[in-house]
């Protein structure tokens, strides 16, 4: 590869990273409200951030806590309204798009475990 070659490469990443840095900007403050008005009680805040992929519906419903027939629902409505995916090789599995926090959405602590 010539250094004519990497000069222009550079300025490519550079242009795309400016790209991105203005769609974040640009887009932050609408996917706030989106999120915001689906994700419109506790439970549906707590169960939003705890799908990370690797979370089974039935491990989040203990700790949402929420009946996982009422997750799986969720998460279908929600992969319809594109808040989440499918997580390839893990059949069943969603993964959320972006964190709440990255959003400034704050959520509310897990109910505390009663202990025995």
């Amino acid at each position: 590869m010539t250094s004519e070659e990497i000069v222009l490469l550079r300025k490519i990443a550079e242009s795309l990273q400016e790209l991105v840095d203005w769609t974040k900007l640009t887009t932050r403050y609408d996917a706030r409200q989106r999120l915001q008005s689906i994700l419109d009680t506790d439970v549906k805040l707590r169960v939003y951030e705890l799908t990370d992929g690797k979370r089974s519906v039935r491990e989040i419903a203990g700790l949402a806590p929420a009946n996982k027939d009422v997750i799986s629902a969720w998460w279908r409505e929600w992969d319809a309204l594109g808040i989440v995916e499918q997580v390839r090789g893990r059949r069943g599995r969603r993964r959320k798009i972006v964190s709440l926090e990255a959003l400034g959405i704050e959520v509310p602590p897990l109910p505390k475990q009663e202990e025995e």
